[in-house]
């Protein structure tokens, strides 16, 4: 981690993945659904955003998609949603 920057937050998802067989089944983390809705490019301006993509701090545009992706809310402790990043194939 860089020198002046801290996360106030663990962001840890508790991801449940249903119907997985230890001995067969495969766990897919799906890229396409993990980044879907997020515009990582995006900088709001050089004072508040000073970097691209998700850098978890509050009112970043870039991160709601992917920590709803993992289920997580912004706080990173919160449930938004069910995850949508793993699958099983």
């Amino acid at each position: 981690m860089s020198e002046g920057y801290s996360c106030a937050a663990d962001n840890l998802a508790d991801i449940r993945i249903d119907g997985v067989d230890p001995e067969s089944s495969t766990i897919v983390f799906d890229l396409a659904r993990f980044y879907a809705g997020s515009d990582l490019d995006h900088q709001v301006d050089g004072e508040t955003d000073r970097t691209s993509g998700c850098m978890s701090f509050e009112g970043d545009p870039e991160c709601p998609p992917v920590f709803s992706a993992l289920g997580m809310g912004f706080d990173g402790v919160n449930p938004s949603a069910a995850q949508t990043a793993f699958r099983v194939e």
